[in-house]
This record gives structure tokens, sequence and C-alpha cells, in this order.
């Protein structure tokens, strides 16, 4: 896969520890907004920690969270902004990549985890599978994002 694709592949996940949010109650835990037996409510404006980043890009990064019962909508910041919206009830969500191709992706809770998992054909590379999983830290106050990305042409790629 060629340099500019990897790159394209990899900016399109956010793998990251993100911290800052605002939204929240600063005296509130994750614990207590969600209540007992609620999924984790990532809403709010997170801040990429770069020190803390695996394999980080360049720049701050800011991504905004809205989410409601039924679906998830991420807002990034950086450069072109881009609008990714999610069903939360494991149902096809159909997403527009930044080559103008879509990804279908299906979004499911493991726990206090979620997982959006996205099938993406790019116009200029091969297919690719791309993972990224959300989860609260710290009482709420940190989000982590894992992404993976798998193709059959080339080595795995994980950030954080």
């Amino acid at each position: 896969m060629g340099g500019s694709v990897m790159r394209a592949i990899a900016r399109t996940g956010l793998l990251i520890c993100i911290i800052a949010t605002t939204g929240r109650s600063a005296t509130a835990t994750a614990e207590e907004q969600r209540g007992p037996d609620r999924t984790p409510d990532f809403s709010g404006t997170w801040t990429r920690d770069v020190k803390r980043s695996e394999n980080p890009f360049t720049g701050p990064s800011t991504i905004v969270i809205e989410q409601t019962g039924s679906e998830l909508t991420t807002r990034s910041t950086k450069g072109q902004a881009r609008v990714e919206r999610y069903r939360l009830d494991a149902s096809e969500s159909v997403n527009e990549e930044r080559d103008g191709t879509k990804s279908k992706s299906t979004a499911r809770w493991d726990g206090e985890t979620l997982i959006v998992t996205s099938a993406v054909s790019p116009l200029a590379a091969n297919p690719y599978t791309r993972t990224t999983t959300y989860s609260l830290a710290s009482g709420g106050k940190e989000l982590i994002i894992d992404t993976d990305t798998v193709s059959a042409a080339a080595k795995p790629l994980r950030f954080r």
C-alpha cells in the first residue's frame, strides 16, 4: 500500500488517549452519571494528550462526541472537519471516508466498551477493516480510543 494511502488510513483513526472533557459534571463519577444499568456516555469535547498517545500525529486534536440512546456522533475539529454517525443497536451505519468512498460500520457494546467495526474500500487501495474501541478511564475524565486497521495487503496498524 502506498505511503499516502497508509497516511490517509492512519489519519482516519483517532488511536489516542484523550483527556479534558467539557459538558460533564466535575464532581460526578462516570458510574454516578450513567447509573447502574446504563452504558457509558462518551458525550463531550475531548482533546488528545499527545504525550500519552501511541504514534501521535502532529499538532493538537479535538473531537466532539454527542451520544443519545440510539446513536453516537463524532466530529473532528482538526483540519478537514469530519462527522461520523454510528447506530448503537448493532445495525449498519454508512459514513463517508476522506477519499469520498463509503464505509459500512456496526457498533456494539462489550460491557462498558463501545466497539465500532468498519469495512472500508478506498478508491486507490486495498479494502481494509478498521476496529475502533471507545472506553472511559479515570472516573469518566479520560476517553480512550484504540484503533486497529487490518488490510490483506499490509501489516496491521494499531493506534492509541
